[in-house]
């Protein structure tokens, strides 16, 4: 199976590389075969995962809670990632978010941890990706 990226324009499917499509196509020649489409969503970046992952669980484990950072993840997975429709409740992982969603996410659970009635009873400051990645590269920041 080829997988093949590109943009529909006009109805036309444009490859964002050329050489490669018609290699792909000239692979299948004289052959039946099926095409999906499906569109592009950005997945959540690793940057993103770094930030939520160090900043946030890491660091609200070390200092404010002897849960793992495993078990508070999912606490936090459960408070702002979990849904409910007639099949049941269902849990979505950080993986399943795009880049939009993830920002939301983390966005809400650093608001969560700033409010004094979060379970650990306290008002938490999170560093903000900027200061977080900026303290990663000068060397600051400790965990």
């Amino acid at each position: 199976m080829k997988e093949i990226h590109g943009q529909i324009k006009n109805g036309n499917f444009i490859p964002h590389k050329e050489f490669e499509y018609i290699n792909a196509l000239n692979s299948y020649e004289g052959q039946n075969v099926n095409m999906k489409i499906i569109a592009h969503r950005e997945s959540v970046s690793y940057r993103q995962h770094k930030y939520y992952r160090g900043a946030i669980v890491a660091f609200v484990c070390k200092y404010y809670t002897k849960m793992s950072t495993e078990r508070l993840h999912k606490f936090f997975q459960n408070l702002f990632l979990k849904r409910t429709d007639k099949l049941g409740d269902y849990t979505f992982s950080t993986a399943d978010l795009n880049t939009k969603q993830m920002a939301t996410f983390t966005d809400r659970v650093c608001m969560y941890l700033k409010s004094p009635d979060n379970e650990l009873k306290q008002s938490i400051h999170i560093a903000t990706s900027e200061e977080y990645f900026e303290m990663l590269a000068d060397g600051t920041w400790e965990l």
